[in-house]
């Protein structure tokens, strides 16, 4: 029988499990997944405050106290935001879908939140100094040239620039002064609900090894009742026309416009790209400007039907457009001029052929396939949760961790799937299915607290994980008290 202080750690365990656990995976974006976990308390506390509408003077968009909100306070925190999320996206993240997620509300809101922070370090005399200030930029841009070409870039003035830096700084200053450091106590307690360890006792059941049928009444039956499941991709019947980027151009020309459009060609340091490496790329870009305006009246022309382009017939996910400029023909009807490649492309949708189901002969294979797997499955837990009533001949596999996922006869994911279903369960034995063909059996013959060992090579990672957690509470706590004695105002107007 488990006691009520085992009790205590393994639900603590369960709650922070998901996030050491990912730690554990990928140590070197710890500071990510902390910045995400701030993101995620943010969020569920949201404050609606309208629309993007402004009302006062146009770089002020709220006041908290005597400290105010700029828009490029609220565009720092969007483009943070959009990056996270288009990494997460594959790139495929464009303005308006980052607006139907709610990307730029949520902007608002963390540049309101930590308006509240700024007025805080304000009322306490914190400030970033000059020479504080240079020393972040120095490291971030390493020469005044490439500042000065990221500023170009942006579109910004070094002070609006300078003056959202400030305010980041001080927030990080503030937080950095308040950052609580957890007691050896409490990351040892962590570690204990981390790490307690069961002593098992386990028997694999393979699917493979069972002789099953499957009728083609069951398919037949199974195919009716799941069609929705089988149907064919819509499919967007597209009128293309191209205008390829060729023409002879002399070096001359190609240097002068080389020498106009500096900024366009940096490598990933943001060092500028020398002239004969560079030279290909220019050569597109100065074609491509120079067949623009063709390219427009190529494509009004394909609006009032005077040029015909190729009909080809493409999936929503293909490899000749990306997702926004599908997004674009779908919902107007056309793709204005677009560089792809080394054409501008113009483009009318013609039809949208709706999803319809498959033929049962072409998915016949596929649906015998899963019935297979469904029915060894329904076979194998029966069969593994009769043998965990009663004693069965299992092999002793010792002492696992949740994390010990090194187990003979189980992938690591297997092993995963075994260890987290024990450890979130208190059954003292059972039957888990995991994969769609493999149950194991097993059977808790012992218990320890704390793996003493395996707690002291994560230390580090533990320790990390107390204190994100902490400092999110304090956070979290700071901000409710911050509201509650400093006025905030906003400029923003309701509208659509």
């Amino acid at each position: 029988m488990r006691g009520a202080v085992c009790y205590n750690f393994r639900s603590l365990a369960n709650k922070r499990f998901a996030m050491i656990e990912w730690m554990q995976t990928h140590k070197k974006w710890l500071i990510i997944t902390i910045w995400v976990a701030t993101i995620s308390f943010i969020l569920a506390g949201a404050v609606g405050w309208g629309t993007l509408t402004f009302g006062r003077k146009a770089d002020t968009i709220a006041k908290v106290g005597e400290t105010e909100i700029e828009t490029g306070d609220v565009q720092q925190a969007y483009q943070l935001l959009f990056d996270l999320v288009n990494a997460q996206m594959g790139g495929k993240l464009d303005d308006a879908t980052a607006t139907k997620l709610g990307l730029k509300r949520t902007a608002l809101t963390l540049a309101i939140q930590d308006g509240y922070f700024r007025e805080l370090a304000r009322r306490l005399g914190l400030k970033v100094t000059d020479q504080e200030l240079a020393a972040v930029l120095q490291k971030r841009f390493k020469t005044e040239r490439i500042y000065n070409l990221y500023l170009n870039r942006i579109g910004m003035t070094k002070r609006d620039y300078e003056n959202l830096l400030r305010h980041q700084l001080v927030v990080q200053k503030l937080l950095g002064f308040l950052r609580l450091k957890p007691s050896k106590l409490e990351v040892e307690a962590y570690g204990a609900a981390l790490y307690m360890a069961d002593k098992l006792k386990i028997k694999i059941l393979d699917g493979k090894e069972l002789n099953v049928t499957i009728s083609p009444t069951e398919v037949e039956q199974f195919y009716k009742q799941n069609q929705q499941k089988f149907m064919t991709q819509p499919l967007f019947k597209i009128e293309v026309v191209k205008i390829p980027l060729v023409g002879e151009v002399n070096e001359t020309v190609l240097k002068e416009y080389y020498d106009s459009h500096t900024q366009d060609y940096l490598d990933e340091n943001g060092t500028i790209i020398p002239f004969d490496r560079a030279k290909e790329q220019v050569k597109l870009d100065y074609l491509a400007s120079k067949l623009k305006r063709k390219a427009f009246l190529s494509y009004r022309q394909l609006k009032e039907g005077k040029i015909n382009g190729e009909f080809i017939e493409l999936p929503f996910n293909n490899n000749e457009f990306t997702q926004p400029q599908m997004e674009q023909l779908k919902e107007r009807g056309y793709l204005r001029p677009t560089r792809i490649g080394r054409d501008w492309v113009i483009a009318k949708l013609i039809k949208v052929e709706p999803p319809k189901p498959k033929p049962l002969s072409q998915v016949e294979g596929e649906i015998r396939e899963l019935l297979l797997r469904q029915k060894r499955l329904q076979l194998l837990l029966k069969e593994g949760e009769s043998m965990a009533k009663g004693e069965f001949n299992g092999t002793d596999i010792g002492y696992h961790t949740r994390f010990d996922t090194n187990i003979t006869g189980l992938s690591e994911g297997e092993a995963g799937r075994l260890l987290g279903y024990i450890f979130s369960n208190w059954n003292r034995s059972g039957a888990v299915a995991v994969s769609d063909q493999k149950v194991v059996v097993y059977r808790i013959e012992a218990q320890k607290l704390l793996d003493r060992q395996e707690f002291e090579e994560n230390r580090e990672n533990v320790a990390k994980l107390v204190t994100d957690l902490l400092n999110k509470e304090l956070r979290s706590e700071l901000l409710n008290y911050l509201a509650q004695i400093y006025p905030a105002v906003s400029y923003i107007k309701d509208g659509n």
